[in-house]
């Protein structure tokens, strides 16, 4: 039977009560896009799961994000959150690791392992640029944009 126990981490605190609540699940793999999804819709927040990777990949973690209405290629909270849990779940061990993610491959780092100050940063996935043509869209970016 697996885990899929939902942890919240504080992502960017900057203080006490502060921060970015990421609700993670760490052995996500078997369950549906839909149970993904719920566990965003009752958190109310960008959800992220850990599962394993295709061997292939050359990955050490496959991460995958839901808000409540649909999945997200990416969401750099929710990558930082799983990671810091999977360091204290003793599951990453090493100061880097290559996650594969919708978007493509990101790297996470520990940096000051062991201090005070340690903590985890990622890399994007390389950007991609998408033609919009329809009017409709383009009127929708225009009003969000203002």
């Amino acid at each position: 039977m697996q885990d899929h126990q939902v942890r919240t981490v504080n992502v960017f605190p900057g203080g006490a009560g502060g921060g970015n609540p990421a609700p993670i699940v760490l052995e996500a793999d078997g369950m549906s896009a839909e149970a993904m999804r719920e566990v965003a819709r009752r958190a109310g927040h960008e959800s992220g799961f850990v599962l394993v990777p295709d061997p292939a990949s050359g990955a050490q973690f496959r991460m995958r994000y839901f808000v409540p209405l649909h999945e997200m290629e990416m969401c750099g909270h929710a990558t930082v959150g799983a990671l810091w849990l999977l360091r204290r779940a003793g599951r990453w061990t090493t100061s880097a690791t290559l996650i594969d993610t919708p978007s493509g491959q990101v790297h996470g780092r520990m940096r000051h392992p062991g201090t005070a100050d340690e903590y985890v940063e990622i890399s994007q996935p390389e950007g991609r640029l998408q033609l919009i043509d329809d009017a409709s869209q383009i009127a929708a970016i225009v009003d969000v944009l203002g």
